[in-house]
């Protein structure tokens, strides 16, 4: 079992990670986000209230994830 970093309850994915914790969950959202982006900024509170959420109601099967597509651009394309 692989330990991503987290931004609260959600896991925060790279190029390395990403693969590996697809694998590892049985269910994985993934936000790809851009941090200066207005909609993204109003989201993540929210997304992170879910991300506890769901943590709490799956044991950790089910999470949610981000990735920076600004600096993840390789993974973002993908």
């Amino acid at each position: 079992m692989q330990v991503e970093p987290t931004e609260g309850d959600v896991l925060v994915l790279d190029e390395a990670s990403f693969e590996a914790s697809v694998a590892e969950h049985e269910a994985l959202l993934v936000m790809f986000h851009a941090p200066w982006c207005g909609h993204c900024k109003k989201l993540m509170p929210e997304f992170k209230k879910a991300a506890t959420a769901l943590l709490a109601d799956t044991s950790g099967k089910a999470r949610l994830a981000m990735v920076d597509a600004t600096e993840e651009k390789d993974l973002a394309k993908r």
